[in-house]
């Protein structure tokens, strides 16, 4: 499973609720991505400074949790796989707690330990080729969330064979919009939305109404419907984004972390949460799942869910079916 590139939902600012002249927006690339801070208010020096403390916290998060620096907590875990456990800070140990807490949940559809997969299907080659059945059948061997340690009476974090490796990408991104939506409630601000790639936490109201956001259809790329959102994460996970066809199979990016191939049966699934890192990470684990047991899982969570199955089907649970409205 690479983290699963969630893709971006189109948020229709321009719909109801203050005119652009009374949001302020600011866009810079973090994470591998873009993250985007509007909040609904009328620019100043006192607005302009709360997005500035948001991507200050960005930018602190990014270094406490990334998998790909040298230099982080994570990476040292990582290093120290097989070996011997490693203290970690309280507010990285608690993320990567609930990583593992969704691991279980889901039954390893959503796997921390998925980065030891990380490269073995290079979607950005010239001609991307599908892995040979031992390359991936010795990764998949390092994939298992049971074999991650957490003792919280010293925070430390062990994983008990050598080449295994944790990977946050899965819900790193919509930890961090949590984050920084906290930071510009802090600040005086507290309707706002805050996006990175495709998860978003909407904070409040925009105006006289809720935050609008769009779904887009994966088979015509255009917008399906639109569900209002306040107080919430929103992630989607879609198969149209990185993909690449051998033999006449197509082959897309999201992986089945205990086959080490793409997952079959969805195209795209939304999930709205009460939090973004838990839409962040549910959106994989219920794409990977698909169809009835995605629902149910949903279900069972809290969660509300839409997906297009891979004939382009709808479905979704009880309460977003209520909510979407069709364009």
């Amino acid at each position: 499973m690479l983290t699963g590139l969630h893709i971006l939902t189109t948020v229709l600012l321009a719909a109801g609720g203050y005119s652009d002249d009374q949001i302020t927006a600011r866009q810079q690339d973090h994470m591998g991505t873009y993250v985007s801070i509007t909040i609904a208010a009328p620019e100043s020096d006192e607005v302009l400074a709360a997005v500035q403390a948001g991507y200050a916290e960005v930018e602190r998060l990014e270094k406490l949790l990334s998998e790909w620096r040298e230099d982080s907590r994570i990476s040292e875990v990582n290093r120290q796989a097989g070996i011997k456990p490693v203290p970690v800070p309280p507010e990285l140990y608690k993320l990567v707690k609930q990583a593992h807490d969704i691991s279980v949940q889901s039954q390893g559809a959503f796997d921390v330990t998925h980065a030891a997969m990380a490269g073995l299907w290079n979607y950005k080659a010239k001609n991307p080729k599908v892995p040979g059945t031992q390359a991936i059948q010795e990764r998949v061997k390092l994939v298992d969330y049971r074999k991650l340690e957490l003792k919280p009476e010293d925070h430390s974090v062990m994983l008990k064979h050598k080449g295994m490796r944790i990977g946050l990408g899965g819900i790193a991104k919509g930890y961090v919009m949590d984050r920084v939506s906290r930071v510009l409630k802090e600040q005086g601000y507290p309707n706002h939305l805050v996006i990175a790639g495709g998860d978003l936490y909407a904070s409040g109201t925009r105006g006289n109404r809720k935050w609008r956001i769009g779904i887009r259809d994966p088979k015509s790329r255009g917008l399906h419907a639109v569900v209002e959102v306040e107080d919430e994460g929103v992630a989607t996970s879609g198969n149209y984004e990185k993909f690449f066809y051998q033999d006449g199979v197509r082959y897309h990016h999201i992986l089945d972390p205990k086959t080490g191939r793409p997952a079959r049966g969805t195209s795209s699934l939304t999930v709205i949460a009460k939090s973004a890192a838990e839409a962040d990470a549910y959106a994989t684990a219920l794409f990977v799942l698909g169809g009835q047991k995605a629902l149910d899982l949903a279900g069972k969570k809290g969660l509300e869910v839409f997906l297009f199955d891979e004939s382009f089907k709808t479905a979704g649970t009880p309460g977003m079916l209520s909510r979407v409205k069709k364009k």
